[in-house]
């Protein structure tokens, strides 16, 4: 394998491997049914309730009686309807594929009933890895536009190019084009869901085509091609021109560029890319030119430049999470939140290696100490490492949500139907922990029940825990609620509901529930 692609192939790696992170951005809020409900006759239409404007993908009903139908929504402000489909009495699966106002995709499934449950269960919405490829395609198109583009401003601005810097910059420009079109192709199986094989598809590429991030990868493909002409011509304007095109390119999609106030999220994003370009892309040709005479002048003349880019990046770089992350808890708490941690770490060590190199080894180089030369290349291959992993986890922030939009917590449903009630059961956040039990109930022919009294019981068998008890107090609009109670585990957990209906009756419904893990 050239080397070259070697920091390519372990951050794709990275990525690839990063399966357990959330992957949703627009959030729904509310539908209509609610989730797991048990409804007398087949509603009209059947909405849901997104936290932000979206655009329909794939709608798909899974009905009672087996069959599995196309279906079609329309958009309404946040709200998809859809048209239901009459499969008879039983359980309906809509599952949606959406996109969000950025482009990225969003899956999940609505469940309800007509009549009483049956045992349909919801289909998988999407390919498992698509995400996760589509994040790859765009991280390795980043990686080689910050190649090839950053070495052709600094074959420009800094000292021109060894002859294999040069050649690694040419390929790297060269070879970008193509990773737009399969990056873009990429993008379009994530959003309709599909596996690789769908790449032969115009639909496919008809919706990458659509999304905002085709002008993001139609950008970067178009400043690629200019450093390219610029590594021919050895234009420093033309290679300046590159340098600003593809830092904009990173500003025309995504969450961060979409994050309001636009006129401060847009353009940080761009002076981020900026910095970010100049300083990974000298490092490959400063590693190449330690051995030449002039190696100390390219140095001297390098920090000059970088200096101020690591604290234009700093800079950006806090502006971008501030108006990404919300609240100090809700960032804490977040999958983005632990990648931005991950990243600021590697960042600290980045900034660290660079100081060392400035402050220490430039000045031993300087000297001509004659280890000097081996220990820097060492080092700056290092910083090289350490910024291909960074950018690998920018590319991961694709794959969950900003807090500013996570939304709150999932609930996890349950409805418990016996002979002679009914019981729809929604845990709040519906983690393992703490949760509250809200409760309504129904008698067998669907009319409001009221009980004396509820109390409930959660066993986890497999793990030989509980009965775990507590009982619910009736709210004023008719619901019941429950104290908070500790479940230590996702489960399963068996749950078993005491309803007192009168002195003299009394109703015990049982169920199951399963919590994230």
């Amino acid at each position: 394998m050239p080397r070259f692609l070697r920091p390519l192939m372990f951050a794709l790696t990275l990525l690839l491997s990063s399966g357990t992170l959330a992957l949703a951005h627009a959030q729904v809020q509310d539908s209509d049914p609610k989730a797991e409900a048990v409804v007398a006759a087949l509603p009209g239409a059947v909405t849901l309730s997104f936290s932000e404007p979206v655009g329909s993908l794939v709608l798909r009903w899974l009905l009672p009686d087996g069959r599995e139908v196309e279906a079609q929504g329309t958009l309404r402000g946040n709200d998809l309807v859809v048209a239901p489909v009459d499969g008879g009495e039983g359980s309906y699966v809509l599952n949606w594929r959406v996109a969000s106002t950025d482009g990225h995709p969003v899956a999940g499934a609505l469940i309800f009933a007509v009549g009483a449950p049956s045992g349909v269960a919801a289909q998988a919405a999407a390919d498992a890895g698509s995400a996760q490829l589509a994040a790859a395609g765009r991280f390795a198109l980043t990686l080689l536009l910050v190649i090839g583009v950053g070495a052709a401003v600094f074959d420009r601005i800094v000292a021109s190019l060894a002859a294999g810097a040069r050649r690694v910059a040419l390929a790297s420009t060269a070879l970008a084009p193509p990773f737009a079109a399969l990056a873009l192709g990429l993008h379009g199986l994530d959003m309709l869901g599909r596996g690789t094989s769908g790449l032969a598809d115009a639909a496919v590429w008809q919706a990458a085509g659509t999304a905002p991030v085709a002008r993001s990868i139609g950008l970067a493909a178009v400043a690629a091609l200019i450093g390219l002409t610029a590594l021919s011509v050895r234009s420093k304007a033309v290679a300046i021109l590159a340098w600003v095109i593809a830092a904009i390119s990173f500003a025309m999609s995504g969450h961060a560029a979409e994050a309001p106030p636009r006129w401060l999220s847009g353009p940080a994003l761009a002076l981020h890319a900026l910095a970010l370009i100049f300083w990974l892309g000298a490092l490959m040709p400063l590693a190449a030119s330690l051995r030449r005479a002039d190696a100390v002048m390219q140095l001297t003349r390098f920090s000059v430049i970088a200096v101020p880019m690591v604290i234009l990046l700093i800079a950006t770089g806090a502006a971008l999470t501030v108006v990404q992350a919300g609240s100090l808890s809700a960032l804490i708490a977040s999958p983005w939140g632990a990648i931005l941690g991950a990243k600021l770490v590697l960042v600290a060590l980045l900034v660290a290696l660079a100081s060392w190199n400035r402050l220490v080894l430039t000045p031993a180089l300087a000297a001509g100490r004659p280890e000097a030369p081996k220990r820097l290349n060492r080092s700056i291959r290092a910083e090289i490492l350490l910024c291909v992993a960074i950018l690998a986890l920018a590319s991961a922030f694709r794959l969950t949500p900003p807090p500013r939009i996570a939304g709150p917590a999932v609930s996890v449903y349950a409805h418990i139907h016996g002979a002679g009630a009914m019981a729809d059961l929604s845990m709040l956040p519906g983690q393992t922990g703490q949760n509250v039990v809200m409760l309504g109930f129904m008698d067998g022919d669907f009319n409001p029940l009221v009980p004396q009294e509820v109390r409930l019981r959660f066993s986890d068998a497999g793990r030989g825990i509980g009965p775990i008890e507590t009982r619910a107090e009736a709210l004023p609009d008719g619901r019941w609620q429950t104290a908070p109670v500790t479940l230590p585990g996702a489960g399963p957990w068996d749950v078993t509901l005491d309803i007192l209906i009168s002195d003299f009756a009394k109703i015990t419904l049982t169920g199951q529930v399963q919590l994230p893990p």
